[in-house]
């Protein structure tokens, strides 16, 4: 099974101005992907899973830099039928 699901983020940071050491609070609103997906096999005796997530953040960063973060999460299960 796949999944894929959008999402908006919304990120508030606190600059400093380097002429006048003043702080500038900056927020940006970034789009981001959200997808979960797995595989499997079930046997009479074994089965196994493997799961794969992952998470696309990003956000716009002074001096038209940008940056993406992107965490992921993978399991792999195996398993044994007691009967």
């Amino acid at each position: 099974s796949a999944s894929l699901f959008p999402g908006i983020g919304f990120s508030i940071e606190q600059s400093k101005n380097d002429s006048l050491n003043i702080f500038n609070v900056v927020s940006a609103i970034a789009p981001k992907l959200i997808s979960r997906n797995s595989i499997g096999y079930s046997g009479i005796k074994f089965y196994v899973i493997g799961l794969f997530g992952i998470d696309l953040n990003g956000t716009a960063l002074r001096n038209k830099n940008y940056l993406v973060y992107t965490p992921e999460k993978i399991k792999l299960i195996l398993g044994y039928r007691i009967n």
